[in-house]
């Protein structure tokens, strides 16, 4: 309560400065002069705003600098009527509003009667001379009419500049997280239809990246990606927003309705698989929108599914030669039970899709909009599979079935109170549920160098259900040249995570004699509570004041305060560290942010435009959650070593598992907490850009960013003594050949500061990051039946090894006494990176007869893409510096990041041909070529790969089923997508 009220009392000081607006979440804005033959303004001018698509109007009145502004306009195309006594009353058409747009129309009246009317065709501006963030806007046109594996709308982003791909949640088929300003991606915030569209306990996006996607790429229709120095009315990211927005009805039916197929018949054969394994993805569904009652009442709807299958080919790493002509029958029945586990078996992903929503236009001053959405996922063996190469060390008992299901309800009243001043209110219900379903019971069993894992996987089965309620408050007044915007945003979280972990048991054998003997080199099982919820609160306010100081500067002032609380009902204290019983909460999370605009009078097609500003991110609930299941208390995990008598003899034999706890002293907890310094992260981000018109229809842009991260999020063991300095020689492939040798840093585990524990795993907020990044873009709207937009960004990013989501061993420092020697190049740092979309549609309207029928109708469109490597870590398995984590170890004096990785390019091309049936309607048939030239386009930034061995009790084991030698070290043994082809009938009314 106390943190609420803290809130609500930094709101109402904003109160005596109200002039609040409307958010531009999902509206944008048309303002400007209204001026006489001889340039000299209207006061007291009428104008009307009409929305063409839905007969909407705005009616308003010029102050008494002939100046109009009409706020919370809804996107589409637009025409404006004014008129004065004594004036010839003029009507402005063919103007197009995109969203988040702050459009200048100035108007000039002719001195004549007032009863005559002249009407002038418009060309809508082609720059936003008002705009003071870096942003982008992805239009209905790009989203319907370019080439896109998959359907998933969000893929289109990174044809905006600044922007790079996460390497999590990355794979060969498809793209992971967003990153902006060599940031994470959680730490983003993807908003749809004004309101949160992301899943709190993974800090992604709703549904994550495990369903195809969670709304139809039928029903967006358009986007905005603001990358920098947003405006104090969007929040909860310290990256960027995605600001999305579905398609309504309007006073014109229509709808669509289409086929995809993509088989792998008709694609090219990957070049790390030995065989092509066939596959086919089919998707299907439709759309419709139009009036109820005209002008005033209007529906859309849309169903999508997507059918994904392909096998899965389970195989060994190998049978040893001497258990392959072994004649002991045991071993021959071991090595004939684990044949029988290879082979091929159904992968699938079922998807979902649907959308319904209504635009009621009440009256002239208030319209009210509603919205659901659905979107269902289910698949058996979904969790582990790989759609690029199927081919796995892992069986079908090993795998799981996924399922996802996603809801949100929004709903939003706009109220126009006067001709200065508006409300709008909003208000979501969501739904987020993850659930994963176990193919086995029997305990997980792994043999080196034979097989990675049969039976019940470590990680399954799992859930997380996620319900979001929010509640969103804008309100506005114009006041002279003065646009001031004031919000509440209210979000209350409540989740429930089941986690089981190695509940189920994991045997690990080195060998299959071993395994027949049953002599485990180790055996590990958790007990305890597996449930967790990590419920939270997060409140925001702000204030923002957008002026018009001179007709050709802007600037804003803005003012944005943030609180996210906890649930702290199940934190329990563990008695031998009692930080565990604490999780801090950042309650001075306020964020000043200022931006400017200007169009120098004798450059009228140029813009300069900056700002600076402090930005917050969230933290992730899944690291809440940790702390409270990993206080050594909750749940406990124990290892039995094979080698120590008494506990090889408490080791059950598989498929068996331990029923209860074992007693044994020596094995000491591993716990997760919070530092007690612990802040939610932020940045400071400066931009700096000139805008340029070139022509008509063509658009120079030239962007520097600059991104500071403080207070990011990583873990670290502080449960450990200061190291001790050792050599230790390194040894080529051949194990046998000394080429170097270097340094590192080795702890002793056997003792530590609290001996009752093992690994004190602190969540801190104690990383850093730098980025500059420039970005250049080149664009020319729809006109002459083409359009295109190149962007081309050049940045560097570098941090300490931020990853608020790797609450595992990976995530934490190589030596927890300086974590400043991992300040290197970031994961996402990418130096260089070329995207160029465009569209194109020959005209051959005059023809007739047969070269009528054969040249009419095509339409082509392509996204080019090239990038530079991404850093990759010189990895070394074991544990080189003995403290206890034998996963994000780096061969002894070989820094952070120091190799790059492999650069891509990739093409894809569509040909659209369209036959008309009548007047109304259209099909169309299309042909799309994914990565057409078929490159072999390496994976990046795969920090597991390995790099040199190091010998003595330090020798390396490969990886299964990867060679970790330095021969083979970046020459790549993964790649994304080869060519593939996908056809599609649309059918348009």
């Amino acid at each position: 309560m106390r943190h609420a009220i803290l809130v609500f009392c930094f709101a109402w000081c904003l109160f005596p400065s109200i002039a609040f607006a409307q958010s531009q979440a999902t509206t944008g804005t048309i303002q400007g002069y209204v001026k006489d033959e001889s340039g000299g303004v209207l006061p007291g001018a009428e104008v009307t705003v009409r929305h063409v698509e839905t007969g909407q109007t705005r009616e308003l009145v010029t102050d008494s600098t002939g100046y109009y502004r009409a706020l919370s306009l809804p996107s589409g195309t637009y025409e404006i009527t004014a008129g004065q006594a004594g004036f010839t009353k003029l009507r402005q058409t063919g103007i197009g509003l995109t969203l988040g747009q702050s459009l200048d129309v100035n108007l000039v009246l002719k001195v004549a009667a007032a009863s005559e009317m002249v009407t002038v065709e418009a060309t809508s501006p082609l720059l936003e001379t008002s705009k003071t963030e870096v942003s982008s806007t992805v239009n209905e046109r790009s989203i319907q009419e370019l080439p896109i594996n998959g359907r998933r709308f969000t893929d289109f982003v990174l044809l905006t500049p600044g922007v790079t791909q996460d390497p999590r949640g990355m794979s060969g088929s498809q793209n992971g997280d967003l990153a902006f300003g060599g940031l994470r991606g959680i730490n983003n915030n993807v908003q749809i239809d004004g309101v949160d569209n992301n899943n709190a306990f993974f800090a992604q996006a709703r549904g994550r990246y495990r369903a195809p996607y969670n709304f139809s790429q039928a029903a967006v229709k358009e986007f905005q990606v603001v990358n920098s120095n947003f405006s104090s009315e969007f929040g909860k990211a310290a990256g960027a927003v995605v600001n999305v927005i579905t398609r309504s009805g309007t006073n014109d039916l229509h709808g669509e309705g289409f086929y995809y197929l993509r088989d792998s018949g008709v694609a090219a054969r990957n070049t790390f698989v030995d065989r092509k394994y066939k596959s086919r993805q089919q998707q299907f569904g439709g759309a419709a929108g139009g009036p109820i009652k005209a002008d005033k009442l209007f529906f859309f709807g849309n169903y999508d599914q997507q059918v994904f299958r392909v096998p899965t080919n389970a195989r060994l790493i190998g049978i040893p030669a001497a258990d392959a002509a072994s004649a002991d029958p045991a071993i021959q029945s071991a090595v004939a039970f684990l044949r029988g586990l290879e082979g091929d078996y159904k992968s699938e992903l079922l998807a979902h899709v649907f959308l319904v929503k209504t635009d009621w236009i009440v009256n002239s001053k208030n319209t009210l909009s509603a919205r659901y959405n659905y979107q269902g996922l289910g698949g058996a063996n979904s969790v582990f599979f790989n759609l690029v190469n199927p081919v796995t060390r892992f069986t079908i008992d090993n795998n799981a079935t996924g399922e996802v299901r996603t809801d949100s309800a929004v709903a939003s009243l706009t109220s126009v109170l006067s001709t200065k001043s508006l409300n709008e209110f909003r208000f979501q219900f969501s739904w987020d549920n993850q659930n994963n379903v176990a193919n086995s019971d029997q305990p997980q069993v792994a043999i080196s160098n034979v097989i990675s894992g049969f039976g019940r996987a470590t990680t399954e089965p799992r859930y997380t259900k996620e319900k979001r309620v929010q509640f969103m408050d804008n309100y506005s007044l114009t006041r002279g040249r003065h646009e001031i915007r004031t919000g509440l945003d209210f979000s209350i979280l409540k989740i429930e995570n089941f986690f089981p972990g190695t509940f189920g048991g994991s045997f690990s054998f080195s060998s299959i004699t071993n395994y027949v003997q049953n002599l485990p080199t180790s055996y590990a099982q958790n007990f305890g509570d597996p449930y967790t919820h990590p419920n939270a609160n997060q409140y925001a306010a702000y204030v923002q004041d957008n002026w018009r100081a001179l007709p050709n500067l802007n600037l804003n002032f803005g003012l944005r305060y943030e609180l996210e609380t906890y649930e702290k009902s199940e934190l329990q204290a563990n008695p031998f560290y009692p930080q565990t019983g604490t999780i801090p909460v950042d309650e001075n999370n306020f964020g000043p942010r200022f931006g400017f605009s200007w169009s120098p009078s004798k450059l009228s097609k140029t813009v300069l435009r900056g700002g600076y500003g402090f930005f917050y991110g969230r933290t992730a609930q899944i690291i809440t959650s940790t702390a409270v299941s990993g206080n050594g208390l909750r749940t406990q995990r124990f290892t039995l070593s094979g080698s120590v008598p008494a506990q090889a003899a408490l080791i059950p034999i598989w498929p068996n598992r331990l029923s209860a706890a074992p007693n044994v002293a020596a094995v000491r907890s591993d716990i997760y907490v919070f530092d007690r310094d612990f802040r939610n992260p932020y940045v400071q981000q400066a931009s700096l850009a000139v805008e340029r018109q070139l022509l008509n229809d063509f658009r120079l842009a030239i962007t520097y960013v600059a991104t500071k991260g403080t207070r990011l999020e990583r873990s670290r063991d502080v449960n450990l003594f200061a190291p001790v300095a050792a050599t230790l020689p390194i040894y080529d492939g051949t194990s046998s050949n000394q080429i170097g040798s270097g340094t590192v840093y080795q702890f002793n585990t056997a003792t530590r500061p609290v001996a009752n524990l093992g690994q004190i795993n602190t969540f801190e907020s104690a990383a850093s990051s730098i980025y500059h990044g420039m970005f250049v873009s080149l664009a020319k709207r729809w006109s002459r039946n083409y359009q295109f937009q190149l962007s081309y960004t050049l940045a560097k990013a570098i941090d300490d090894g931020p990853d608020a989501l790797i609450v595992t061993s990976p995530g934490r420092v190589q030596n927890t006494y300086s974590a400043r020697d991992e300040r290197a190049l970031s994961v996402t740092d990418q130096r260089q990176r070329f995207v160029l979309s465009w569209i194109y549609a020959p005209a051959f309207d005059s023809l007739s007869g047969l070269a009528g029928h054969v040249l009419k109708g095509w339409k082509l469109s392509a996204i080019s893409t090239a990038s530079t490597g991404r850093p990759i870590d010189g990895s070394s398995s074991g544990d080189p510096n003995r403290d206890g984590n034998t996963r994000n170890d780096r061969t002894a004096g070989i820094g952070r990041n120091v190799f790059e990785g492999f650069g891509f390019q990739n093409h894809d091309f569509r040909v659209t041909r369209a036959f008309r049936l009548s007047e109304r309607q259209r099909v169309e048939f299309l042909t799309e070529l994914f990565n057409v030239f078929n490159h072999t386009n390496l994976l990046f930034g795969r920090n597991d790969d390995g790099f040199f061995r190091t010998h003595s009790s330090f020798l390396t084991t490969p990886a299964p089923g990867r060679v970790n030698q330095f021969s083979d070290f970046l020459v790549g043994n993964e790649a994304f997508n080869p060519r593939q082809l996908q056809f599609a009938l649309k059918y348009f009314f």
